[in-house]
């Protein structure tokens, strides 16, 4: 008797230097025992100094990526990342109409604030791929950036309960995950994100001790393939979030004094967070 695999599709960019993008999503599925396909959205040329240079995918080319793994291996769950354009996401979106347990991370801010995708693909976004994902984890910035209010100040938990309501008004996804790792102000012991499930109209609050290191490249791809992975695995939303945030957690804390490459910002282990 064949033994039944859980599986995650990964739609998303390529990181080089393996810390982020489709690589991290890769890792993370493998650390939580779950296989993983992927469609590459972007390619980029980056290591732990910087982005150097970045090509978009042929819009037909990414649709036939996705199309060949679903009619032959299928999914559980579904991962979105970056998507470069409008057309990417109105693509990506046609697709998987029909298909749940769509967890969309929308890389649209850096660090450095700038925003990472033209309007076009921001409402895109908002029109045809939030309303079809079982939950969207923006960071703060994110979060601002899909509101249209990027100088709103957002510097606790109830702040970003606040956002996390408003975003749903907007996007009409029935779970919202807004992650504390970008909030204002002085920096707290403590790394809130925050959960709103429209079914029952309440905001849930998961809480980690906050980990001093440069190693951070790649968190948010990781917790959103971390809850994929747990989707697949058949735990509800709110257990999938608690748990990837505890996996995301230990991998950064166990990462926390690794050295790998010269740059500012270095990358994760993740089988170290199993």
């Amino acid at each position: 008797m064949s033994e039944p695999v859980k599986k995650v599709m990964i739609i998303a960019g390529s990181d080089s230097g393996g810390g982020a993008g489709i690589q991290a999503d890769i890792k993370t599925c493998e650390a939580h025992a779950v296989y993983s396909m992927t469609a590459v959205t972007a390619i980029t040329a980056q290591n732990t100094v910087g982005v150097h240079s970045a090509s978009k995918v042929d819009t037909e080319m990414l649709k036939k990526q996705i199309e060949v793994c679903r009619d032959d291996i299928g999914w559980d769950a579904v991962k979105i990342g970056m998507l470069p354009d409008a057309a990417a996401v109105e693509a990506v979106s046609q697709i998987l109409s029909s298909h749940k347990s769509v967890v969309t991370d929308p890389v649209m801010v850096a660090t450095s604030g700038d925003r990472l995708v033209t309007d076009e693909a921001m409402q895109a976004m908002k029109n045809h791929l939030f309303p079809i994902s079982e939950i969207i984890t923006p960071n703060i910035l994110e979060a601002l950036a899909i509101l249209g209010e990027p100088d709103m100040t957002v510097s606790s938990a109830e702040d970003m309960k606040v956002v996390a309501k408003r975003l749903h008004a907007i996007c009409k996804t029935p779970h919202i995950l807004v992650k504390g790792g970008h909030l204002m102000g002085p920096r707290q012991s403590e790394c809130p994100d925050v959960l709103y499930s429209s079914a029952t109209d309440s905001c849930s609050v998961f809480s980690t001790a906050f980990i001093d290191t440069k190693n951070t490249h790649g968190t948010g791809c990781t917790l959103s393939s971390s809850i994929a992975s747990n989707l697949a695995l058949g735990h509800s939303v709110l257990k999938s979030v608690e748990l990837s945030k505890q996996y995301l957690h230990t991998t950064l804390s166990r990462s926390a004094n690794i050295v790998i490459g010269g740059g500012k910002q270095g990358p994760m282990l993740h089988r170290l967070g199993r």
